[in-house]
Parts: structure tokens; sequence; C-alpha cells
């Protein structure tokens, strides 16, 4: 597999990284124009992108016990971070893994597949409560996206609380949002499939939109569904459960990839597409990318 270019698909760690270095309006806008113009000349010239030390890219034909002993290092330093100056991507390429994936503070963890079964990780990816007695209050800053997973044990926990997103994941199991029925205190999924049964367990609030599994449990504050297939049964004040069937147009921000010279726009040019409701976008097909040249999103999208 020859990898030309990876961008980001939400470009926001990429972006962070300008902002923290105190540059005022204008330099900051003129460095993210140098980057937007600057990487796709890269990627047709063939040249090697250097993202430095905090972008880590995963190659299937990596030995798994290698890929894991990344993982680790990165989750050592943002395990417990919560007010660090530490960045990091974990970025997959189309292909099977078997590790497991601990998400830590200020940590991206991305597949790079037009869809998420592309990228299929069969171990674990995880969020696990901050504090003692399983309180995920303060497990913050952390997303995943684009991967598929099949869990150890049939259960993916993502003991969450707030700026954390899941989104075009494929859960091949059961998915908790909490650590053992400890405190937690909201997150958000999107454009997602969950195999199994979702449990919202000791979650305070979440909010879930164009996503699908097979059934829901769990309520506490407010739980709230936008355009979801198979919504739990009852209505608000008891259980609270908010719903909105039908999602309003809304611009959903996925990857673009160009694999074997065809390009599938999933990304900056489908952003601008109006998307209603639950579409399996990512499950009808797609492009081939298991011999990817280049892997492109342009930022902005």
């Amino acid at each position: 597999m020859k990898l030309r270019l990876v961008l980001f698909s939400s470009c926001t760690l990429l972006f962070s990284s300008l902002s923290s270095l105190s540059l005022n309006a204008q330099q900051e806008r003129e460095a993210r124009l140098r980057v937007t113009t600057s990487l796709p000349t890269l990627a047709a010239n063939g040249a090697k992108p250097e993202f430095g030390p905090n972008v880590l890219i995963f190659d299937p034909a990596m030995p798994s016990q290698a890929i894991q002993k990344q993982i680790d290092a990165v989750y050592s330093t943002q395990e417990h971070n919560e007010f660090g100056q530490q960045r990091n991507a974990l970025l997959f390429l189309p292909g099977n893994y078997s590790v497991d994936v601990p998400v830590g503070f200020y940590t991206e963890v991305m597949g790079l597949g037009a869809s998420p079964d592309a990228t299929r990780i069969a171990g674990n990816v995880h969020a696990d409560a901050n504090h003692e007695h399983n309180n995920a209050t303060t497990t913050f800053w952390r997303a995943v996206e684009g991967l598929s997973i099949k869990p150890a044990g049939g259960t993916m926990q993502w003991a969450v609380s707030q700026a954390v997103s899941l989104r075009r994941m494929h859960v091949r199991g059961d998915l908790v949002l909490h650590q053992n029925h400890g405190w937690a205190s909201g997150g958000w999924m999107s454009d997602s499939l969950v195999d199994g049964n979702v449990d919202s367990g000791s979650q305070q609030q979440w909010i879930s939109r164009n996503c699908d599994w097979k059934s829901w449990t769990g309520a506490n504050w407010n739980m709230v569904f936008v355009g979801v297939v198979h919504p739990p049964e009852g209505a608000w004040p008891s259980p609270p459960y908010t719903k909105v069937a039908h999602t309003p147009v809304v611009r959903e921000a996925v990857p673009a990839a160009e694999c074997r010279g065809r390009v599938q726009r999933a990304g900056s040019g489908a952003a601008q597409r109006q998307l209603r409701d639950y579409v399996a976008r990512w499950g009808n097909g797609g492009t081939d990318d298991s011999d990817c040249a280049v892997l492109y999103c342009a930022p902005g999208c």
C-alpha cells in the first residue's frame, strides 16, 4: 500500500495547532492558506508529507505489537492530561487491525476509508472514566470516527461527558455510554450504526442524530433522538425522551477519498448536499480503498 497524502476530514486537530501558536488573526489566516495550498501540491508531486510526531499513521501491514506500543505511549500521556498541551491524532489506513485503542484527552482516532467498514478493528476502541468510582464527568475532549469496531467481549464502552463525538461508526456489538453506571454527563453520536443495544445507563443527557441500532435502553435527564430510525418507545416527560422524527437540512462533514484513480466525494462536496434523516451513506458500496494512493479532504470541510 502506497500512501501519498493524508489530511484530516474535520481539520480540527491540524488547525487547532495553528491556533495554539499565539498568532494574530491575520497570521493565522495566512498560515491556514499556506496549508490549504501547499498540501495538494505535495500530493500531486508524490511527496511524502511530514505531520510531525503527534500524528501517527497506521498501516495494516504493520505488526499489531508495534501499533499497540505507539497507541499505549499516547494514552500514557493523555489518560489524565485534562489541562495538558499535548495533542494527538491516530489515523488508520483501510484494512484489518487487531488492537486495543483507549482514547484519552485531546486525542482523535480516525479511519481513513471511504466507509467505516473499510477500516476494521477487532479488539476495542474505548473511553474510560477519568476518576475513581467510575466517574466520567470530566472525560472530555476526544473523538472517534470512520471505524468499524468488533469489540472484545461484545461491548464497546464510551464513558464520556461533553466535547466528544462518535461519528460515522459501525459498532459490531453493543455500546455502553457509561462505566459501570458511574456518573457521566452527555455526548454526541451521528451517522452511526450499532448492531446491538445502546445502553445510556447513568448518562445524564445524550444526543443521537441520523443513527440506527437494534435497541436502546436507559433514560435520565434528557435523551434526544433526531432522524433516528428506531428510537426507544415513550416520550417526554416520562421517559425523558425528546424525538425529532426528521432531521432538518444539515451539513455533515465526512472525508473525501481518492483511491486507485477514482474519487468518492463524501467530504467537502457532500458537505454542501442537503442531508435529511438516516441514510447509510457509507453502507452502499462505494470506492474500494484497499490500495489508496491518495486520501485527501480539503481543509474547511
